[in-house]
């Protein structure tokens, strides 16, 4: 009896300590922050899956390159998928985007705060159309944005799609949480009190210099998103798991990739003209129209004639060269008879 009353003691006191281990390491690790993740490592994305065309361009660079698995991704590269293509890019605080076909992004900024524990996601869709889920942040400065020409669009841990179809009009759908929707003037500046706030279930479309529309049900095109956001939500919360694998094996990738591009390079640098065959091409100002000099003029008048008298004297020697013949073949013909 008394046995019985010691282990169930026990049991309590252990059932306490782990909950308080619990409570603990929660609250020492937040969830906007990768485990293993130091202060002196830089807040970056990794491109994890991808299918068909898809190609890279870094920045202050021209040439698009082909894109690797599980290469980094940086302030200021730029990507984009073909048709019947798409890629997965999947942050460092576990949030991921995926960009569909005939699509474009350039991911304008990723930094984090280690001190006050904020993060700071924005990219900016040219054409196409991203889908996003997006972790629920720690603190109240974090911050993931996506733009396009016509809205920005600010988001505090949600699922949503973004679509434009141009530079002229860009759709906004909401499938979970929340997200705020600014319109934006011609030269870009956020247009003053034309925020809208989107919930669950509410979209919204804003054309270029306008405000945004006042939020709507979903329609049936944005509706049909909805299993590939079901499948993007599972596959988010598998890669937060190997989120620091995934980021280890970002060196070997990079430099594979780094490898694969500088032989890329090359080959189109080989291809291109060299400086001296440019020289020897005659510039654009010599190709223009110019006044013709006197003594141009009279040549160009003659150049008719002359070829007249080419051919004069070429029938010339023709016909000299078969009377030759002819005087020739006489003699012989003599030459028989007298025999």
């Amino acid at each position: 009896m008394g046995l019985n009353i010691l282990l169930s003691g026990i049991r309590h006191i252990s059932a306490r300590w782990t909950l308080s281990l619990f409570v603990v390491i929660s609250f020492i690790i937040p969830s906007g922050f990768a485990q293993g993740v130091e202060e002196d490592d830089p807040y970056s994305a990794t491109l994890v899956a991808f299918e068909g065309e898809v190609s890279i361009q870094k920045q202050d660079e021209e040439i698009w390159l082909p894109v690797e698995v599980n290469i980094p991704l940086e302030e200021g590269d730029r990507i984009k998928t073909g048709k019947d293509s798409q890629v997965e890019i999947l942050m460092d605080d576990g949030s991921m985007v995926k960009l569909e076909e005939n699509s474009e992004i350039t991911i304008r900024e990723l930094a984090a705060d280690y001190q006050t524990r904020s993060i700071t996601s924005s990219l900016f869709l040219w054409f196409g159309r991203v889908l996003s889920n997006v972790t629920k942040f720690t603190s109240k400065n974090s911050r993931f944005r996506i733009s396009t020409p016509t809205l920005v669009a600010g988001v505090r841990g949600t699922e949503f799609i973004v679509e434009t179809t141009d530079s002229q009009l860009t759709e906004v759908g909401v499938f979970d949480g929340e997200v705020t929707v600014g319109g934006l003037d011609r030269e870009g500046r956020l247009i003053k009190e034309s925020e809208v706030v989107l919930n669950k279930g509410f979209q919204t479309s804003v054309k270029k210099g306008k405000r945004p529309k006042a939020p709507f049900g979903f329609s049936r095109r944005m509706l049909a998103h909805q299993k590939k956001l079901d499948r993007l939500r599972k596959k988010a919360l598998k890669q937060r798991r190997d989120l620091p694998q995934i980021m280890k094996k970002r060196v070997k990738a990079q430099e594979q990739a780094s490898r694969k591009w500088k032989k890329i390079k090359l080959e189109k640098q080989e291809k291109r003209p060299k400086k001296k065959d440019l020289e020897k091409r005659p510039s654009p100002e010599k190709n223009k129209l110019h006044k013709p000099k006197e003594r141009d003029l009279k040549k160009s008048k003659h150049v008719p004639e002359r070829q007249q008298q080419k051919n004069m004297n070429k029938k010339k020697n023709y016909e000299h060269k078969a009377n030759q013949r002819e005087k020739d073949k006489k003699p012989k013909d003599k030459q028989k008879k007298k025999k």
